[in-house]
């Protein structure tokens, strides 16, 4: 009889002790249950018989928040419903009879994921509290702030149509241990920022090589507004200068041409896309367009001189030359001086008739020096705007054939 009672006893002293270490100590309100599972100080990752952890997705949806065009980071907002089951919080309903509880987030384990090729990355809960079923099911809202930098070809900029990805993964190491994720429905908020727009979302890879293929292109509006037209129109304003007289006038108007110009280059060299393996051909653009402009600018001064008679130094020399013969038509021997009255009126005529043929035929000169000038100008005319047109069907041409690539996976040979 004794040892039976000390059997009992045995027994009894078990179930008790096993009682209290599985915290089945029935609750009568929500927060009693709480209480009790955030007393165990669950803050590891569930420990399962192959050391990891399926974490399921339920929803991911995307929203691109803004692209920085001259560094090339795009940054986003991901909003997921992420559910996963944690046993050592489960509970037996026949002794607590609630089927769902709700826990505090940092009181118990919750998955950190990641972003391969994020720059930035902050997550932060939708709400403080998650949601526990009774057989150990955790859920759990998170808004996913991340800025990844993006490989994106912009040797067609503005006119461009790529892909970003977004390498959303759980994480593993050689033991086996980690976390993976099964991913459900994506969806994406359709909207553009100020330049870039977002065509699609979709997830796309498996395993720990999954990301969001997000494709982006340029609203080429603003850009073209902002960027081309202003140079193809300063390059316009430049031929049609052609119609202006040669002079300073003209050579005035060339020079503000490009004084504009160069201020315009300033300005925007703070928003064109860094160069890189892909430089934008619009650069090119641009320094082609301000060589342009300098050649004409140079050449009408060349021009303008040339209509005077002068080429670079010559024209000091003659008009040094010219100045010694107009002296030497004007001077009066003292032979002619001393003499009579009609030998001195016959000098005077002289002199007059020297003078006015000297005057016609300077000014027979300056009309076949200006003729020629004008020729000359006519015939640069024509060079020039077939240049012009030579470099419009250039560009043309370089646009649709595809010279550059970019790798946008070149993170994870990174990571190897």
């Amino acid at each position: 009889m004794g040892s039976l009672r000390h059997i009992l006893g045995g027994l009894l002293l078990c179930l008790s002790v096993s009682a209290a270490e599985d915290n089945v100590t029935s609750c009568v309100t929500r927060r009693c249950l709480a209480s009790q599972l955030v007393a165990k100080n669950i803050v590891s990752q569930p420990q399962s018989p192959s050391c990891d952890i399926n974490v399921n997705v339920v929803y991911l949806r995307y929203e691109t928040i803004a692209v920085d065009t001259k560094l090339m980071h795009v940054s986003s907002r991901l909003t997921m419903k992420l559910r996963w089951n944690d046993p050592d919080l489960s509970w037996d309903e026949t002794v607590n009879n609630f089927s769902i509880v709700v826990l505090p987030a940092d009181k118990i384990w919750t998955p950190v994921l990641t972003v391969d090729n994020a720059v930035a990355v902050k997550t932060t809960p939708v709400n403080a509290d998650v949601v526990v079923e009774s057989n150990g099911t955790v859920e759990y809202n998170i808004n996913m702030d991340t800025t990844v930098k993006c490989e994106i070809n912009l040797f067609n900029y503005p006119i461009i149509k790529d892909f970003c990805p977004v390498a959303l993964n759980g994480w593993s190491n050689k033991e086996g241990c980690g976390m993976h994720l099964e991913f459900g429905t994506v969806t994406w908020t359709a909207g553009s920022t100020a330049e870039w727009i977002t065509n699609s979302v979709v997830l796309t890879g498996s395993g720990f090589r999954t990301y969001l293929y997000i494709e982006l292109s340029v609203s080429p509006f603003n850009p073209v507004v902002g960027l081309l037209m202003p140079s193809v129109l300063i390059v316009l304003a430049d031929i049609m200068s052609s119609m202006l007289p040669l002079g300073s006038g003209r050579n005035s108007f060339k020079v503000t041409l490009v004084l504009s110009f160069t201020m315009f280059l300033v300005l925007l060299t703070q928003h064109l896309p860094d160069s890189g393996n892909c430089s934008p051909l619009i650069r090119y653009h641009f320094l082609i367009s301000l060589l342009l402009l300098v050649m004409s600018m140079l050449t009408s001064l060349l021009l303008t001189r040339l209509s005077g008679g002068c080429v670079f130094l010559l024209c000091g020399c003659r008009k040094v030359t010219e100045d010694k013969q107009e002296k030497g038509n004007g001077v009066v021997s003292g032979d002619v001086a001393l003499g009579n009255v009609p030998e001195m009126e016959d000098t005077f005529h002289q002199r007059v008739l020297g003078f006015i043929e000297t005057k016609q035929q300077k000014e027979n000169q300056e009309n076949k020096r200006m003729a020629f000038a004008e020729k000359c100008d006519r015939i640069y005319l024509v060079l020039y705007v077939c240049l012009c047109l030579i470099y419009m069907i250039g560009i043309v041409v370089t646009v649709q054939q595809n010279i550059c690539d970019e790798n946008n996976f070149g993170f994870w040979n990174d990571l190897k």
